[in-house]
């Protein structure tokens, strides 16, 4: 057992493990419905949705309980968004978003990718896939790098020197931001909202009346908002 910020090893020491099959995952549902539940919540007082990463919990056998509670999924790439549509977490016909991130995209998925998603984020202005994109309909969206490094190990943070994920937001021109509908941005792993206040101050300064031409901002993840 991997201790994390949000339990130290022996978290299962009392369940009986002569109750399952093995090898296999075991999920304290109650526990994720708990989660859920303080996360609905947030989102209710907030007006904000919130989706989840796929890339973080891609547990489709939980996709009924997640799907009543959440606004959506992040996907990382085409077979992730294929994942949350055919497993209701996406669903078009309840109104869950589907955004979808990737440093880069396949020539041959592109077009499978739009159909498949509501937004579409590119790590650089001229990443390949935006003019295809817009044109199928696609809101699209720009990852940005903060440059403000808050994570608490290295590894882990986007912000880091010479990172290569997302655009350096001091870089970016008032053409450049005019080809996109929204702003993502990803600077936590396991942190609470100071961190986040931060970077969104950031953020703010460096793009000030020019945030309000987005739509939408998308903060990442990394919120540990359960703990």
């Amino acid at each position: 057992m991997l201790p994390t910020q949000s339990a130290g090893p022996g978290a299962f020491d009392q369940f009986d493990l002569n109750r399952v099959p093995t090898p296999c995952y075991v999920v304290d549902e109650e526990k994720i419905r708990s989660n859920l539940e303080i996360l609905r919540g947030i989102a209710d007082r907030s007006g904000a949705n919130l989706l989840l990463a796929l890339k973080a919990f891609s547990m489709w056998s939980l996709s009924g309980l997640i799907q009543e509670y959440l606004d959506g999924c992040c996907a990382s790439g085409l077979w992730e968004a294929r994942l949350a549509r055919e497993k209701g977490l996406a669903e078009k016909s309840k109104s869950k978003i589907l955004s979808t991130f990737s440093p880069a995209y396949r020539s041959g998925e592109i077009n499978e990718i739009c159909s498949l998603s509501d937004h579409l984020i590119f790590n650089q202005p001229d990443s390949y896939g935006v003019e295809q994109a817009k044109k199928a309909g696609v809101s699209v969206g720009l990852r940005i790098n903060p440059g403000i490094s808050l994570g608490l190990d290295p590894k882990y943070d986007p912000s880091a020197e010479n990172s290569r994920l997302g655009y350096p937001v001091s870089q970016l021109s008032d053409d450049q931001i005019s080809v996109f509908d929204g702003l993502h941005f990803h600077n936590l792993c396991e942190q609470n909202f100071s961190p986040l206040s931060k970077t969104w101050r950031k953020v703010e300064a460096e793009l000030g009346n020019s945030l309000n031409q987005f739509t939408w901002v998308n903060m990442g993840g990394g919120h540990h908002c359960t703990r």
